[in-house]
């Protein structure tokens, strides 16, 4: 049976509890949405028969598990599990999940996931793991996902990131972990050589790490900063720095082309020479 498209979602129509059968000998199958139902688990073989399944959305339900091969048979390249009820990531959950790119996994309850839990995907852009309960990230969680471009790690529990948590991620050009509790980063961000995009606003980080030269915009509002290792003069790529509600003292030396600077509520006691030469800079907002 040749079927592409097959829509099922409804924040308030459908109800549908079990999906055990439903699409067997649908071998065109590109596109399913199952948002918004009442599902609360899926058994392994469900997609057995879905081998040319590339989209599956699977949002707003009451899924607590995904077991080990759930989704071998598939060639998946974008997966939607956020809004359930997981709880943790298990090594193995995405074997053999080897054309997946996007995943999300947001809104969520997960408070683990084990080193190997990602094996497989190396095709893997982007994951969301956002609006979790997440407290610790351990060394070699992304040691798989060489080809990581985008990951969100905010509005979790994480209090500390180990020195190595980001090895490897060499395309890792966005990483957004703000809204935890981030007290200290051992190490630095030089490694990933790719970042463009930082965000770690509301956390309570005193001091932030060194950067890699490439950044371009970097987040850290509603800390309690009291100093930067080093300078961003060398940050020759840096346009948009965010500084809000600190407790910085003095600001460091900003590249010449920076662009927009947002420094206000610091302890900051003197601005003398802090923006000589800053041709480019067209918004300065320095409020005590």
């Amino acid at each position: 049976m040749t079927l592409i498209y097959f829509l099922c979602r409804s924040p308030t129509g459908n109800r549908i509890q079990s999906i055990d059968g439903a699409f067997e000998n649908l071998t065109e199958l590109k596109i399913l949405y199952l948002s918004w139902n009442r599902i609360e688990a899926i058994n392994v073989g469900t997609f057995k028969d879905t081998t040319s399944l590339e989209t599956l959305y699977l949002s707003g339900n009451r899924i607590e598990a995904i077991y080990d091969g759930t989704f071998k048979d598939t060639s998946l390249k974008t997966l939607d599990l956020s809004g359930n009820r997981i709880k943790a990531i298990n090594v193995g959950t995405f074997k053999d999940a080897t054309s997946l790119e996007t995943l999300y996994l947001s809104g969520n309850r997960i408070e683990v996931i084990n080193v190997g839990a990602f094996k497989d995907t190396t095709s893997l852009k982007n994951l969301y793991l956002g609006g979790n309960r997440i407290e610790v990230i351990n060394v070699g969680t992304f040691k798989d996902t060489t080809s990581l471009e985008t990951l969100d790690l905010g509005n979790n529990k994480i209090t500390h990131l180990n020195q190595g948590v980001f090895s490897g991620l060499a395309s890792l050009r966005i990483l957004d972990a703000g809204y935890n509790n981030i007290q200290s980063i051992d190490g630095d961000f030089e490694d990933l050589t790719q970042l463009r995009y930082l965000y770690m606003d509301y956390n309570n980080l005193t001091k932030l790490p060194k950067f890699p030269k490439q950044i371009q915009q970097m987040y850290a509002r509603y800390n309690n900063i009291q100093s930067i290792d080093g300078d961003f003069e060398d940050l020759t790529q840096l346009g948009y720095v965010f500084l809000e509600n600190n407790d910085l003292t003095k600001l460091p030396k900003f590249p010449k082309q920076i662009k927009e600077i947002y420094a206000s509520y610091n302890n900051i006691q003197s601005i003398d020479g802090a923006f000589e030469d800053l041709t480019q800079l067209s918004e300065l907002y320095v409020i005590f």
